[in-house]
């Protein structure tokens, strides 16, 4: 009993006492409370023992330097080390290097833990993608010389499996190759999801009709970003907005074309260019009488123009 109260009152003694001393639990729980460092002076079947571990591994994770090895053999404990401190990980044996779940939960806390992960891991591209879902600083870690830097697959997979426009930007942006922006497999999973990357794809893709047409789907204004317009997205974009003729102006085109286009939204003479132009002005007032409003004063006050428009409205 001295004994034990005294490496009580001075742990600095724990080292010198009898073997025996150190194979008490109670002394060595309320030793290593105090001091994590302590459980290193205890018996090895106490390194053993995890709830004692714990004690210690709560204070500092290094202290796991000091378990027993079939403690860190144990999946189930080191998980929830790992949950308590990331960087438990460090101390992790070889075969559980390769434990998706230890190193998504270590992830979970800080990107860094990857590095410490079995190499074929790191190269899994289903494990990087729920890595990144938890933590997109992975991606930093992805080595510029690997295998998955280069994947396509797993890219397409950060861009659909994130929330827009995060995977996106992270693949196009941050962290994915620049022959990211040339894949048309890779593009189309992106502009279907956000019209707006169209802007960040190739000159080659953005000359690409289905990519074009997929964007204008969404938005009228991806028209302004497509190097070229087929006519049936044009027609689409049109449909949804009638600033949308400015980009058909831009380029040569036919009268018909243009007509067309006026029957489909009769409001496109608001267009600077359009008002003045009676064949066009024509062709809308026919169908919408009240776009009268808004073209050229001469061709407001053109007895046939005028006519169009009131046998619409009338």
């Amino acid at each position: 009993d001295f004994v034990r109260e005294a490496a009580r009152l001075n742990p600095q003694m724990l080292p010198k006492v009898p073997a025996r001393f150190r194979e008490d639990r109670q002394l060595m729980v309320d030793m290593v409370s105090r001091n994590w460092k302590l459980l290193e002076h205890a018996s090895p079947q106490l390194r053993a023992d995890r709830d004692l571990v714990s004690i210690a591994a709560r204070q500092l994770y290094k202290a796991l330097q000091f378990a027993a090895p079939e403690v860190l053999d144990d999946r189930a404990f080191m998980l929830r080390m790992v949950q308590m401190n990331w960087r438990s990980v460090e101390y992790l044996p070889m075969e559980l290097r390769s434990d998706p779940d230890l190193f998504l939960a270590a992830v979970k806390q800080d990107a860094a833990a990857i590095d410490t992960a079995d190499p074929q891991l790191q190269d899994d591209r289903r494990f990087m993608l729920d890595a990144t879902k938890l933590n997109n600083e992975v991606l930093a870690y992805i080595p510029n010389d690997g295998t998955l830097k280069h994947d396509i697959d797993f890219w397409a997979g950060v861009i659909t499996e994130l929330p827009v426009p995060t995977g996106s930007q992270l693949a196009l942006e941050q962290y994915g190759p620049p022959e990211l922006r040339s894949n048309r497999k890779v593009m189309e999973a992106a502009v279907r999801q956000d019209w707006q990357v169209l802007e960040l794809a190739s000159e080659d893709l953005r000359r690409d009709p289905g990519l074009a047409a997929e964007a204008i789907k969404q938005s009228w204004k991806a028209a302004d970003i497509a190097l070229v317009v087929p006519v049936e997205a044009m027609t689409e974009a049109v449909k949804q907005d009638w600033r949308a003729i400015l980009r058909f102006l831009r380029e040569p085109h036919e009268e018909a074309e243009l007509l067309e286009l006026v029957r489909i939204n009769p409001t496109v003479v608001q267009a600077q260019e359009l008002r003045g132009r009676k064949n066009a002005v024509l062709e809308a007032v026919r169908i919408q009488g009240k776009v009268l409003q808004w073209v050229a004063k001469e061709l407001q006050d053109d007895q046939e123009v005028v006519q169009a428009a009131c046998d619409q409205t009338w």
